[in-house]
C-alpha cells in the first residue's frame, strides 16, 4: 500500500496535482504592497516607431490629399499613367503579402484584420510601423497561429 500524498498535492481528475489550499488574503495583499518586489516584465515598444507610424501618416496622407485637391484630373489619367499605376500594383501586392503573412503568423494579441485596416486607412508607410508598436506595446505572447 503506497503511502497517501499530502492534501495540497492531492491526485484529481484534473490531473495528478491539484492545489487545495488558498494563501490567505492577508499574505496575498502583503505581497501586493511590498515595496522591493521587481515589477513584472513588460514588453515595452519602441517610441520610434510611433513617431515613424505617424510621420507616414502626416507626409503619406498629406502629399495624397494635396494631389487629390489640386492636382487629381479623374481616372482616366491615372490609369494611363504607367508609374502610378506600377506603385499601386506594387503597394497593392505588398499589402497582399504582408496581410498574409501576418495572418499565418501574428506577432502579438492583434491579428491581421488591424494590419489591413491601419495600412488601408494611412498607407503601408502608418500601416507596418504601427502595428507593430501596437503588437509591442500589447506586451501579450504572440497567439500559436491556426494550421
Amino acid at each position: 500500500m503506497s503511502p497517501s500524498l499530502p492534501a495540497v498535492a492531492q491526485a484529481t481528475p484534473r490531473g495528478p496535482f491539484r492545489r487545495v489550499v488558498n494563501p490567505p488574503r492577508d499574505f496575498v495583499a502583503a505581497l501586493k504592497t511590498a515595496p522591493n518586489l521587481p515589477q513584472p516584465l513588460r514588453h515595452e515598444a519602441p517610441m520610434g516607431l510611433l513617431l515613424f507610424a505617424f510621420f507616414g501618416l502626416i507626409v503619406g496622407d498629406g502629399l495624397f490629399i494635396y494631389w487629390l485637391v489640386h492636382d487629381f484630373q479623374g481616372f482616366g489619367a491615372v490609369i494611363q499613367d504607367r508609374l502610378a499605376l506600377s506603385f499601386i500594383i506594387d503597394a497593392t501586392l505588398t499589402l497582399g503579402l504582408l496581410t498574409a503573412y501576418f495572418a499565418r503568423t501574428p506577432p502579438g494579441r492583434y491579428r491581421w484584420p488591424w494590419f489591413l485596416a491601419l495600412s488601408l486607412v494611412g498607407g503601408l508607410c502608418f500601416g507596418v510601423p504601427f502595428y507593430w508598436w501596437l503588437n509591442k506595446r500589447a506586451g501579450a505572447p504572440a497567439p500559436v497561429p491556426a494550421a
